[in-house]
């Protein structure tokens, strides 16, 4: 099980805890693939430790903006790097995709102005 995506670095944050916890712990992705993810952290988890992932998935959304994702993920290895960090393999068991809004839209467009015979109100605005 997997989706569509072009494997390679992605090196952007991600978010993740042990399933049913409620704390969420940073690390770093190293590689992103359909299939799993390739992430540093400072915390050791075992192999088979069922986490919950949140990440984005860059240039995969509408206009290129990047999606959320939201997965279950087990951990398939986890070997020490360089100074504390830890490399932690894990395999997405399932996922959900959330689009992200471009802050630079998150507010409705003011409407244009007034044109002579199109009907417009001024002050209307467009929903993006």
């Amino acid at each position: 099980m997997g989706f569509q995506m072009e494997r390679g670095p992605a090196l952007a944050p991600i978010l993740f805890r042990l399933q049913g916890e409620e704390v969420w712990e940073l690390g770093a992705v190293e590689d992103l693939s359909g299939t799993g993810v390739l992430f540093r952290t400072r915390s050791w988890l075992p192999t088979e430790t069922p986490l919950e992932v949140k990440l984005l998935v860059p240039g995969s959304g509408v206009n290129g903006l990047p999606l959320r994702m939201f997965c279950r993920a087990e951990v398939l290895r986890a070997r020490w790097g360089a100074g504390p960090e830890v490399r932690i393999a894990a395999r997405f068991s399932t996922f959900q995709f959330f689009p992200t809004v471009n802050p630079l839209h998150a507010r409705p467009f003011p409407a244009p102005p007034e044109a002579e015979g199109t009907g417009t109100r001024a002050g209307a605005s467009f929903p993006v």
